[in-house]
């Protein structure tokens, strides 16, 4: 039988939302690690947040974006112009699934440099 497309099941389009409001905040405890913490539970809304899968993370020296995906809807946090360059190699996330959240770790490229703000705007 011929199948058409049309009998196909079309998953729902994905939607974004922003995480900027969602309360971020980011602490610098000394040494070569800036911990930037991004809270989900609202963005969960009451589910699960993944512990593999739903996260990624791109970086480069002056910048970060997060995307977190939450059923059909990307979260997503764009972070430019931080403070000081960091190493994008080594900058990395970690998933709280119990907590709901997700810890950005920026490896400073100066670890002499205390950062009193995370960007320079």
């Amino acid at each position: 039988p011929d199948v058409s497309d049309a009998d196909a099941v079309t998953p729902p389009p994905m939607q974004t939302a922003s995480l900027a409001k969602c309360g971020y905040y980011f602490e610098d405890p000394g040494g070569d690690i800036v911990k930037v913490t991004v809270p989900l539970a609202e963005a969960c809304a009451g589910g699960e947040l993944p512990k593999e899968g739903a996260v990624h993370a791109s970086f480069s020296e002056t910048t970060f974006k997060l995307d977190v995906t939450l059923g059909n809807t990307v979260h997503k946090l764009d972070v430019g112009e931080l403070l000081y360059r960091i190493d994008a190699k080594a900058s990395v996330t970690k998933t709280r699934v119990k907590t709901k959240k997700v810890i950005v770790e920026l490896k400073k490229l100066d670890a002499t440099k205390s950062w009193k703000k995370l960007t320079a705007l």
